[in-house]
Parts: structure tokens; sequence; C-alpha cells
């Protein structure tokens, strides 16, 4: 998938870390919403361990007008581009925001659908559970 971002284009994705994936559009006020927790579980969780990456499902924003909405939006983690949703549909993603997270075989171990301040405990609490 492209992506808005060198780093992500050149690395591999699952380089036997934990993958936790944050699904967003640029026109989604929850997933404005959604992106500071993220960012407060990724600074709170060993990089050695996880690795964060957004999912865009924009269908016409151009990658730097993708990479604008990410960093008006707060978002530090690269995201990969999927307007087509082709990604989207193989995971069988019902809406967004969504957080989906992989265990090091790439297999899908978590998925929740709407993420708020409030689940910011519970989902720090469920992490152990994902190494």
């Amino acid at each position: 998938f492209p992506s808005h971002d060198t780093e992500v284009k050149n690395s591999v994705l699952f380089r036997k870390k934990i993958l936790v994936l944050d699904v967003w559009a640029s026109w989604c006020e929850p997933c404005k919403e959604a992106v500071p927790v993220v960012e407060k579980l990724q600074k709170n969780l060993d990089p050695q361990i996880y690795q964060f990456y957004g999912l865009n499902t924009d269908t016409d924003l151009k990658p730097d007008e993708v990479k604008q909405s990410a960093q008006t939006f707060g978002m530090t983690y690269p995201s990969l581009l999927d307007p087509e949703h082709k990604l989207v549909e193989a995971l069988e993603i019902q809406g967004q925001p969504a957080l989906l997270v992989f265990n090091r075989k790439g297999e899908v171990q978590f998925q929740q659908l709407g993420i708020q301040k409030k689940d910011y405990a519970g989902l720090l609490l469920r992490s152990e559970n994902w190494k």
C-alpha cells in the first residue's frame, strides 16, 4: 500500500513486532478525537515490541493532503493509504475510527470500533495480553 511517509515504504510492516493500526479518514471527527488516545498508547508502550501505523481511507486526497490531515490531527505515527479500501475490505473493518492489533504472525488479535478518551486505561491494560 502506498504511504505518505518514505519511512513506511522502506520498512517491513511486521518486523517481529506487534502492529497497532489506527484506521482513520480526514473527514472523520471521531477519528480526530481518537488520535490523542492512540498517541498516548504509543508513548506508553515499548517501541521494541509495538509498531504503530495509521491506515487512511480517504478516496480523494493526494498523499501530501493526507500527511497534512495527519499533522492537523496531531498524529506522529506514519500512515498507509488505502483509497480503494482493499485492506479495509480484506480485514472486514466495519467503521472508523478503528483500532486493530496484529500479533507477530500478522493475525488480528484485537479490534475495536470507536476510540474515545475513556478507552485509554482499558486499552493499556489489554496491551499486556497482546505480547
